[in-house]
């Protein structure tokens, strides 16, 4: 019974030996492998006992120069760790995380890092592990962010068109320029609470609504038209209308946002309807200048009359008289008279006293 307990023994201390040899093996080989720098430091006096290669490699320097060295007497880490108080206060509180601070490599390149440190237990000895994240890009593509929004915000505010930010499936504004508010004549603060549909001519909605539900379907990646709307003191205008998606493939329906360009339109179509109500009345006119021409009746080419009784023969073969022929073709009416030959010729002597008769 003995042999066995010492036996069993033996072998609980080999199995235990051999899980932590497993155990720093595996360790060994994710500081090795670990894409983060990482420090590790005597937990009572801060000497750096070892550095990862990752770290080496970031940094510049040797394994060797930092080895042996405390930790803030490491001149890149100095403004992180400034002396031994700053340490202490580590120590205590046994976890630090400091962002965006400036590193300097060894050939005098500026990084941005995220600094990290946990203490934990090594063979019952606390250590401490400092985690150096090299963030420049991240931190570059934040400033990229930055700038682009301030762009944006600077072109949304001082755009010579209206600008509007609305959600696409509610259509309620988000965000409108002033541009836009001058447009409909509402205060930024006024159209923050309306929809699209409360400032659109009833209408024109609909194909609003359809244009949006394609927006959000995916079938089409803008649209344009133009459309009316009805300023606050209730006149209609007319605006041209393009509409862009902003949301990333993926997102729920309920997160869609659309950004709306408006350029004011009214003097152009006023102009367009006017010219075309001058068209319709010029084609009216047009069309009753025609009519009456086609029901005037002239007279042209050679007409065959009489010599003797100046009757005048028609296209049949008839003779006719010469008031009734042209009445026949024109439009003009006769009154009666008689000319003083056929005066004389007809009554002769009556006619010579009716001359010499005083008036």
């Amino acid at each position: 019974m003995w042999r066995q307990q010492r036996s069993r023994f033996y072998q609980e201390q080999y199995e235990s030996a051999e899980a932590i040899r497993n155990s720093e093996t595996r360790y060994r080989r994710l500081f090795e492998a670990a894409r983060d720098g990482i420090l590790i430091l005597d937990f009572n006096t801060g000497m750096i006992v070892d550095a990862n290669p990752f770290l080496i490699e970031m940094l510049g320097y040797t394994h060797e120069q930092f080895l042996g060295k405390k930790l803030w007497e490491v001149g890149f880490i100095k403004d992180i760790v400034a002396n031994e108080e700053k340490f202490l206060e580590l120590r205590q509180k046994e976890y630090v995380r400091y962002e965006d601070l400036p590193l300097e490599t060894a050939d005098g390149q500026k990084l941005e890092v995220e600094f990290v440190s946990n203490v934990y237990l090594v063979d019952h000895h606390k250590v401490i592990q400092c985690n150096v994240r090299d963030i420049t890009e991240r931190e570059q593509s934040k400033e990229a962010l930055r700038e682009s929004e301030e762009r944006f915000r600077t072109l949304f505010e001082q755009a010579a068109v209206g600008v509007a930010l609305l959600e696409t499936k509610t259509g309620k504004y988000k965000r409108v320029n002033q541009k836009y508010c001058d447009f409909l004549g509402y205060t930024i603060e006024e159209i923050s609470h309306r929809t699209f549909q409360e400032v659109t001519y009833a209408d024109d909605i609909q194909t609003n609504m359809d244009n949006n539900a394609l927006l959000i379907a995916g079938k089409i990646r803008e649209f344009s038209n133009e459309k009316r709307y009805i300023r606050k003191d209730g006149t209609v205008v007319w605006g041209n209308l393009t509409a862009s998606p902003l949301w990333k493939p993926g997102a729920e329906p309920d997160t869609y946002f659309h950004i709306a360009v408006v350029e004011d339109i009214t003097e152009r179509k006023q102009a367009e309807n006017a010219l075309r109500e001058a068209a319709i009345e010029r084609e009216k006119l047009i069309q009753e200048l025609q009519f009456a021409l086609d029901n005037v009746k002239t007279l042209q080419g050679l007409i065959p009359i009489c010599a003797n009784c100046k009757k005048i023969r028609d296209d049949k073969g008839f003779w006719n008289q010469v008031e009734g022929y042209i009445s026949q073709h024109t439009d003009v009416k006769f009154t009666h008279g008689i000319c003083p030959d056929c005066a004389k010729k007809l009554y002769g002597d009556f006619y010579e006293k009716t001359l010499k008769t005083p008036k």
